[in-house]
């Protein structure tokens, strides 16, 4: 089988190996075929969020096997090194705000709401969430409950690979 277009609307993030997918999707696209990758994407706020700091506690328990979060900026800058008539188009249609203390986010992370915590076994997610939880406490203070705003952007790939 062969794809005209393939679709990967926030996926590369939570598989174990986005090299593997990556690899996988340019096995399946006809040679003119496209990829067309969708992500959201935190623009401002604080210097240093809950979600940043999550992301960064389990890569370092995992010793870095976790995929970034934005996996495919990574994928996408290996391609054009590997090659040139790699053709990206990027758009950003849409950019809203949210406001959410830092406590919510934490709770969030806590109840297993964010897809980055599902692929976690439990004894890796409880040694990540108590380092998050020392954290936030200590980082944000008495400003863990103040909500904070948050710029973020809905981002489009479209890839052709020739």
């Amino acid at each position: 089988f062969s794809f005209e277009v393939v679709i990967a609307t926030h996926v590369f993030h939570l598989v174990a190996d986005p090299r593997r997918v990556w690899r996988e999707v340019k096995r399946v696209l006809r040679q003119d075929g496209r990829l067309l990758t969708c992500a959201d994407s935190t623009v401002t706020g604080e210097s240093i969020t809950v979600a940043e700091r999550w992301r960064a506690i389990v890569r370092e328990e995992e010793e870095a096997q976790a995929p970034p979060h934005d996996a495919v900026a990574l994928l996408l800058h290996e391609e054009q090194l590997q090659n040139p008539a790699a053709r990206i188009v990027e758009t950003r249609p849409v950019r809203w705000q949210t406001i959410t203390a830092p406590s919510e986010e934490l709770d969030g992370i806590t109840r297993r709401l964010w897809s980055n915590t599902w692929r976690l076994p439990d004894e890796l997610f409880e040694r990540c969430l108590a380092r998050l939880t020392a954290w936030a406490t200590s980082h944000y203070g008495d400003r863990l409950t103040v909500p904070q705003a948050s710029s973020h952007e809905f981002v489009i790939r479209r890839v052709s690979f020739s």
